[in-house]
């Protein structure tokens, strides 16, 4: 409370706090709208580079799939969805018949999300856990008939997820918020050394100036280092206190 209070007073009372408060909010505020517009839209490259590259994957595997289906070789089907699933972000892979009845599947029970479903639906056997997988909402499936020629074998599912894409959005906003606070940071220096120099100290040296004046000492003067708006205002106090001092000598 205490604290809060002192930061209100120096607020009011100081003008470099103030301006330096505004412009400190303002640039952070910039960089983190920048920083959220940039990640949003790598966010959204990379889910449509995730929806073509599993897109890929089925088509591959349907153009494959018929001659196995017809051989009746599950081993070849179950070796082509394994070595699908070796994609971070494919979690499992489904082949169907025309009756709706499996005929070879494959899950990655090395990944994190199939391990966390199965633990909290309790589910002992990982080839039951497809449905829940489906149904979550960071996975979504996709499917392509199964033809050889004009022949209707099957079809083909694969389930990939979004949450890599979603680790790495999360990722890139931290990082561009430590980058806003960091350049932020770095900024407030630089402008704390040149408002001192160009602005505060020779405010400093007026007001005390401005103070021997109240005092009556008229002798006072201060040193003009420059031509700007400060430099001015110096030296034109330096002759008003010239003038006033003569003035008061001739009477």
């Amino acid at each position: 409370m205490l604290k809060g209070l002192k930061l209100s007073q120096r607020y009011n009372n100081s003008i470099s706090f103030r301006y330096l408060s505004i412009a400190s909010i303002f640039l952070l505020t910039i960089q983190l709208v920048f920083g959220a517009s940039s990640s949003y839209r790598l966010y959204q490259q990379k889910i449509k580079n995730l929806e073509e590259k599993a897109q890929a994957k089925l088509k591959f595997l349907s153009t494959v799939a018929p001659e196995a289906i017809l051989r009746s070789d599950t081993i070849t089907l179950e070796k082509l969805l394994q070595a699908n699933n070796q994609d971070r972000d494919i979690i499992y892979g489904v082949i169907i018949d025309n009756n709706s009845q499996t005929i070879a599947q494959a899950i990655s029970t090395d990944k994190a999300i199939v391990n966390q479903l199965a633990k909290q639906e309790d589910v002992t056997e990982y080839t039951n856990i497809i449905p829940l997988l489906k149904a979550h909402n960071s996975i979504i499936e996709i499917s392509k008939p199964i033809q050889s020629e004009d022949e209707h074998l099957g079809e083909i599912r694969l389930g990939y997820s979004w949450q890599t894409a979603n680790e790495e959005l999360i990722k890139a906003g931290l990082y561009n918020l430590y980058t806003a606070v960091l350049i932020s940071s770095l900024f407030i220096g630089l402008t704390i050394i040149i408002f001192n120099r160009q602005i505060l100290k020779p405010i400093q040296k007026l007001q005390q100036l401005a103070q021997a004046i109240a005092a009556g000492k008229l002798d006072a003067r201060v040193e003009v280092e420059r031509e700007d708006e400060l430099g001015k205002l110096s030296s034109a106090l330096n002759d008003y206190l010239f003038i006033r001092k003569s003035f008061i000598s001739h009477c």
